[in-house]
């Protein structure tokens, strides 16, 4: 708060303008604000960021660590996109990076150390100029150097860990403010300057198919086939994924459709547990997921889907063959940023005599 209030006042004492808040932020009896000059209302802006609203179906060069941020933009971009668009811009500020501290892994596949472990994180706006000065360029265009609320601990859990700014403020822009912010590119970085990449986070999907086709039961589930392997830490059971642009190899039947509006759902998926396709392999290429059902709350029992029942009886392997499209995202390892932006608006004049 000291920081804002610090902010306000250089703004109105080098642009010789009175800023004038809300009044509804204070008692009426309190005003008493006489002013015939023109009049400047700082509004805050308070930006949820979530790394998973990038573009990881067209734009593989972004991940959890590295990606960029469109104000105003449309869904049609390739990057993360508000629907807003910031003008007059007077300060910006990254106040907490909420990340997903599981174990790191290093290029032979061992695991290492948790990001709760390095002593700060840095989160850099690769478009800004210098903000924090310090012994070498690895410092240079920071807004923020972060260090976790977390203890560390050794056992491998899922959870998220705080890091908090420790810098005092953001970075202002005085006496004029910043005409337009169309985009910022985002990059977190470790206390050496390397890019953080401890995890992968998509992958394309190969295929579809369930374990058993008879006698279902509360046990069984889809298996997911993927393109690519992954660790037994970058997905994991418990983690929720996404699945967009999936489709069945075989179109002959109605209940191919809604079989693939269930995999592309916006409610996503639960990974049950994963497995290999080869069981010599080091890293694994499956990943297990519920089947249209839900238990009864009469019944108790299980209930599967009817249009499920009947695409069983179709259509749905017990073996992979490959469709190879769509793609999926682990939505428990992404990135979470809050991020400030106070931006000026002039007012009409107005005049406030106390009560």
């Amino acid at each position: 708060m000291n920081n804002l209030i610090n902010h306000n006042n250089m703004l109105m004492d080098d642009m010789e303008q009175h800023i004038n808040y809300n009044t509804h932020d204070y008692q009426q009896n309190n005003i008493n604000v006489v002013n015939n000059e023109s009049e400047f209302e700082v509004k805050n802006n308070y930006i949820v960021v979530n790394s998973k609203d990038r573009n990881w179906l067209g734009n593989s060069d972004e991940s959890p660590y590295k990606f960029s941020i469109k104000f105003g933009g449309s869904n049609t971009d390739r990057y993360s996109v508000t629907s807003n668009e910031y003008k007059n811009i007077s300060y910006i500020e990254v106040s907490k990076l909420f990340l997903n501290d599981r174990a790191n892994l290093n290029n032979s596949n061992v695991t290492t150390t948790k990001l709760s472990s390095l002593p700060y994180i840095q989160c850099k706006f690769k478009n800004f100029s210098r903000l924090v000065d310090g012994t070498n360029s690895v410092f240079d265009s920071s807004m923020g150097i972060f260090v976790s609320s977390t203890i560390p601990i050794t056992t491998d859990e899922h959870q998220f860990v705080n890091f908090d700014n420790q810098l005092p403020s953001g970075r202002f822009f005085q006496p004029i403010p910043l005409n337009t912010l169309t985009m910022v590119d985002i990059e977190l970085l470790d206390p050496q300057g390397n890019q953080i990449k401890n995890k992968r986070d998509t992958l394309d999907i190969k295929s579809i198919h369930i374990n058993n086709e008879t006698s279902i039961t509360k046990n069984d589930y889809l298996v997911i086939t993927t393109t690519q392997f992954f660790d037994n830490t970058e997905f994991k059971i418990g983690d929720t994924i996404q699945c967009k642009n999936y489709s069945f190899h075989n179109t002959d039947y109605d209940e191919t459709f809604q079989f693939n509006q269930y995999i592309n759902s916006l409610n996503c998926h639960t990974i049950l547990g994963i497995g290999k396709s080869n069981d010599a392999t080091e890293l694994y290429n499956r990943i297990h997921i519920q089947f249209p059902s839900q238990i009864s709350r009469t019944t108790g029992n299980l209930v599967v889907d009817t249009w499920f029942s009947s695409f069983l009886i179709k259509s749905l392997d017990t073996t992979p063959i490959d469709s190879n499209q769509g793609r999926l995202i682990n939505l428990s390892t992404q990135t979470h940023l809050m991020l400030q932006i106070d931006t000026m608006h002039k007012t009409i004049k107005k005049n406030y005599e106390l009560i």
